[in-house]
């Protein structure tokens, strides 16, 4: 297979990242997808019931943007960013049911600030609706450079009225704020699929209880993304009004990184109700994307001499993590600082490339990921999809480095393989 044939060490990594940081401004559109410089965002839809209307349920839509993703312009006491958000319901007829637009400005003092993945505005729109099924549609647009990212999702809004016991939709939190009478506010938190979380976890979600009983039973299963169980539990709530707000640790439970499943169960000796919630833990100090180490290894095998992979995957669980670190210690740009801007960019390589380039395997396991990640966006592509006297084929041109690579869909299926993989090796060879 061409993918194992590929390594390189720290020059390779440097000089490719380098280069790619050097023609931001000429990044291409990839494969007819979306262009790099199109703001990325992360998102979360949590359904509760309407504290104005007891007819209705509310839709909370949070949307949470790293400061790395937006543009920031020099101000007099710091820098600036603006941008806007479109969020729009459609219910099941493809009708408008709800929607805003929403400006944001975010004020920095100091410019590496501006260049933050762990730093991120939270923005918060919320749309009391009659329980149904829906379409979201979120629009973000950088206001300094015009572009906006999309992202569309379905949602069942659920009714929390109409039956004697019901429970929320959970709500991630990393903080809350209570008093004598109880929860009064929370800091809320967004994870999805690429974005993790590394805060102090809280689950917060409200018991609706109509039925009388001065207490319920609140059971929890977390299971991990092998469906086994790591943790879980059992509490009695007082429920002494028909709204009860609570929270569950998930913190002190000192879970592993990975992707987890949580199930919340209310119950009393009538009635039960139930809610699930997915979200996604990490380690601090790494990228967002990065919930699994041992996959994260894996995806070193383009960049990593053969002895730093071999010492890596032959690592000792409990020292694996460590010698991950010492890794990305070596090829981090500014030591010193909380960021290591070769890791992040490698591994936001690695989510471009599974989201762009994936068939029948995953995309960063694809030629075209393999050179993506390797190099970085071409400076131009040359596509050819419906010639009439050859297979399909593209042509990605690095005129930085003076390179050409043909991609050939030999099956027609849009598996596209790399046809003259010599050309890579040749470069690496010139790096080392």
């Amino acid at each position: 297979m061409l993918c194992k044939r590929f390594s390189a060490g720290v020059t390779l990594l440097v000089f490719a990242l380098t280069a790619a940081w050097s023609t931001v401004s000429g990044q291409v559109e990839m494969s007819g997808l979306r262009d790099e410089g199109i703001p990325v965002f992360h998102y979360d839809v949590v359904g509760l019931a309407s504290p104005v209307d007891t007819s209705l349920s509310r839709a909370n839509v949070y949307v949470k943007v790293a400061y790395d993703e937006l543009s920031f312009v020099k101000v007099d006491t710091g820098y600036q960013a603006r941008y806007e958000l479109s969020i729009v319901l459609f219910d099941s007829h493809g009708d408008q049911a709800a929607g805003k637009i929403i400006e944001r400005k975010v004020f920095v003092k100091e410019y590496d600030q501006t260049n933050s993945r762990t730093d991120f505005d939270m923005a918060r729109a919320s749309f009391d609706l009659k329980p149904a099924e829906y379409r979201l549609s979120i629009g973000l647009m950088d206001l300094e450079t015009r572009k906006t990212g999309n992202r569309k999702t379905k949602f069942t809004l659920r009714d929390f009225t109409h039956k004697p016991l019901a429970v929320s939709d959970i709500t991630l939190a990393t903080s809350v704020e209570s008093d004598s009478l109880g929860i009064h506010s929370y800091k809320p938190e967004v994870s999805d699929a690429q974005q993790g979380v590394r805060k102090d976890l809280l689950a917060y979600y409200e018991i609706y209880n109509h039925s009388g009983v001065d207490s319920v039973q609140v059971e929890y299963v977390i299971r991990n993304s092998h469906n086994e169980k790591v943790s879980k539990g059992r509490m009695w709530k007082r429920t002494p009004g028909e709204r009860t707000k609570a929270v569950l640790d998930l913190h002190s439970m000192k879970l592993q990184p990975g992707k987890y499943l949580l199930r919340l169960t209310v119950k009393n000796r009538h009635d039960r109700d139930f809610t699930e919630k997915m979200f996604n833990a990490n380690w601090s100090g790494l990228p967002a994307t990065i919930s699994d180490l041992e996959l994260a290894i894996d995806q070193l095998r383009y960049i990593a001499s053969n002895e730093e992979f071999k010492a890596l995957k032959k690592a000792p669980p409990e020292k694996k993590l460590e010698l991950f670190k010492e890794f990305w210690a070596k090829r981090d740009p500014t030591p010193g600082t909380p960021e290591n801007e070769a890791m992040e960019e490698h591994y936001r390589r690695v989510q471009y490339a599974n989201e762009n380039f994936k068939g029948f395997q995953e995309g960063w396991k694809t030629d075209m990921g393999m050179v993506y990640i390797i190099l970085g966006p071409p400076d131009d592509i040359e596509r050819h999809p419906f010639e009439l006297d050859s297979k399909p084929y593209e042509i990605w041109y690095y005129y930085h480095i003076n390179r050409q690579f043909i991609f050939v869909d030999e099956n027609g299926f849009g598996e596209y393989r790399l046809y003259n993989p010599y050309e890579l090796w040749d470069w690496q060879r010139t790096q080392r």
